[in-house]
């Protein structure tokens, strides 16, 4: 029983002992060897979530490349820029109206931009506000909407869940399945420029937390890489509202304007009350550059409305050595651009054939003058504007028929 047990226990744990041994100097030496390299493994693991350190030596044999912007100054490429501004003054309009100016690579208001694909998503607007300002903006600039095609999309997400940046309370992870949704359309399409209309919307996290706005900023442009450039349009507090130029031209924690290369205020502008009266607002939109890491930042945009464009348009630009002092030139050759187009359609559908050859009773730019087509401008503003649109091919000379001596007949077509 008790002592057959006993012994045979005793039996066992002296082979135990019998077959325990100290390990050799060698055998501690390939242990810990198979530490290090466990430990040196999992360092490479981490170590591959960052990119490598400067390569000096590399470096040294190019020449460096200087700051990057689709606009001067106002938006460069690789970082965030944040456009502020307090609800309903005019942001999104803007915002829209710069997307399609870089989308076709026409200047912003005087301010030239690099054309590249542009992903918009609007969290506020619906397809018929959309719809209705792209065609202001569009006939504004002298384009057919049909060309937006492959150069911008815009995605009307009002209702939808679009929160792309958000902590879980349960697990700490903030990726969330509007952000998936994103970072697969960034894959499939390779937009360059990511605006996101607006961060009220998207951002789930504390607007006081600097870490939280700065993950939140750093994971939009995560999916751009460096030859992206990523806008967000944000609201103010509302005692910043009410201070205008005067104000921060952000809400919540200052990493919203730490985290940014770039920061723009858009506010209305006042005027000063006489005799005690209260200030009152001229009607005109400030868009100010109030950051620019890698640019000048004495440099801003007034913005009227315009009755006839429907638009909130440019009329006077601070800052001249950066945007140069032909604004007013660039609006009037966005017009000139429009009234052509415009003109040609109209001429055309009368029976008329409208050439370019300039000794022709059928030149353009003179039959749109004696049909009183011109809006204003002058016969060379509508010629200039003839030919920039027969070197963009969107009007080109053709046969379109025979005169009496069966010599051929030469007359513009839209293409």
């Amino acid at each position: 029983g008790d002592a057959e047990r006993e012994a045979i226990q005793a039996e066992g744990n002296g082979e135990a002992a019998e077959t325990r041994r100290v390990p050799t100097d060698g055998e501690r030496e390939a242990y810990g060897r198979g530490l290090i390299a466990a430990d040196e493994i999992k360092a490479r693991r981490l170590l591959a979530q960052w990119p490598d350190p400067l390569d000096f030596a590399e470096l040294a044999l190019r020449a460096p490349t200087k700051p990057q912007f689709i606009l001067a100054d106002w938006l460069p490429i690789g970082y965030a820029t944040l456009l502020a501004g307090h609800g309903g003054v005019g942001k999104s309009a803007i915002g829209l109206h710069l997307a399609v100016c870089v989308a076709m690579g026409l200047p912003f208001f005087g301010i030239a931009t690099e054309r590249m694909r542009v992903l918009y998503l609007s969290c506020e607007d619906r397809e018929s506000i959309l719809h209705w300002r792209l065609t202001h903006i569009c006939a504004w600039l002298g384009l057919n909407m049909a060309e937006l095609a492959g150069q911008l999309d815009i995605l009307d997400l009002v209702g939808q869940d679009v929160v792309l940046w958000e902590r879980d309370p349960r697990t700490g992870y903030t990726i969330t399945p509007a952000f998936d949704r994103l970072a697969a359309r960034v894959e499939l399409t390779r937009p360059r420029l990511l605006i996101v209309d607006g961060v009220s919307d998207t951002f789930g996290g504390n607007e006081n937390a600097r870490t939280e706005v700065k993950r939140y900023i750093n994971a939009l442009l995560s999916p751009l890489g460096a030859d992206g450039a990523l806008l967000i349009l944000g609201h103010v507090a509302k005692p910043a509202a009410a201070s205008g130029a005067t104000g921060d031209g952000y809400s919540g924690s200052t990493q919203w304007h730490n985290a940014v290369r770039a920061r723009w205020y858009l506010y209305p502008e006042t005027e000063k009350g006489e005799d005690g009266e209260r200030d009152r607002r001229s009607g005109k939109l400030m868009l100010e550059l109030q950051k620019s890491n890698l640019g000048r930042t004495d440099q801003a945009l007034t913005f009227q409305w315009n009755d006839e464009a429907r638009l909130f348009l440019a009329t006077s630009a601070f800052g001249a050595g950066a945007i140069g002092g032909g604004l007013l030139d660039s609006i009037r050759r966005n017009k000139a651009d429009r009234v052509i187009l415009d003109a040609f359609r109209k001429l055309t559908s009368m029976g008329q054939s409208p050439s370019d050859g300039t000794t022709s009773t059928s030149y353009l730019p003179r039959l749109a003058f004696d049909f009183k087509l011109g809006e204003g401008l002058t016969k060379r503003e509508l010629g200039d504007a003839m030919r920039r649109h027969m070197t963009d091919r969107k009007l080109k000379r053709e046969q379109i028929g025979t005169y009496s001596n069966r010599s051929p007949r030469y007359g513009l077509k839209e293409t």
